[in-house]
């Protein structure tokens, strides 16, 4: 499939904050659902989770959850840099099948707010990083699946050589099996 920019993808947001400096450093709010119209506005965050990777190259993902766990996504890079991967799965949508990417890193106030369908990952750039999620689903484990990172189909190009992929991970399934999970029995919730 094609690479298309982030922002061709319908639904997904990348939100710039201010950052606000004083005497005591600096703060800066990374979520605000007033300013998230694009998005479902019956949003919430069910969860938080952070994940910390110690190495270059670790590649987390492609997931992504079956209804009725298909999750809302907001992603942040709190440590480091990651190069953000989201495939598009919903039967409904112009990009069905494509991806995109996006670098984050710790120094620009950038996150991701992502729709439900959307599988999502990233390969670590830099060492000991941590990628804080707001989620609007939990997580449920026979719902809960991984796009093969590796499928030809997609023809991701990861920046550098992809190393500490889970097993999970390294068993994905096909972009065309992911399509028809999600097309077959669990459409896409609006």
């Amino acid at each position: 499939m094609n690479q298309v920019d982030f922002l061709d993808i319908s639904g997904v947001l990348i939100q710039e904050s201010d950052l606000i400096f004083d005497q005591r450093g600096s703060f800066t709010k990374f979520f605000d659902k007033d300013s998230l119209g694009i998005l479902n506005s019956k949003f919430e965050i069910r969860s938080l989770a952070v994940a910390i990777t110690t190495e270059a190259g670790t590649i987390r993902g492609l997931h992504f959850q079956k209804s009725p766990y298909q999750e809302e996504k907001i992603v942040i890079c709190l440590k480091g840099e990651i190069l953000d991967v989201i495939v598009d799965l919903r039967s409904d949508s112009a990009t069905l099948g494509h991806w995109a990417q996006v670098s984050l890193t710790s120094n620009i106030t950038k996150s991701l707010c992502l729709p439900k369908g959307i599988a999502h990952g990233y390969q670590t750039l830099t060492e000991n990083v941590t990628v804080l999620y707001g989620l609007s689903s939990l997580y449920s484990a026979p719902d809960a699946y991984s796009l093969n990172y590796r499928d030809a189909t997609l023809g991701i190009e990861w920046p550098l050589p992809p190393r500490n992929v889970s097993t999970k991970d390294l068993e994905g399934i096909s972009l065309d099996e992911a399509i028809k999970l999600m097309r077959k029995a669990y459409p896409i919730e609006q």
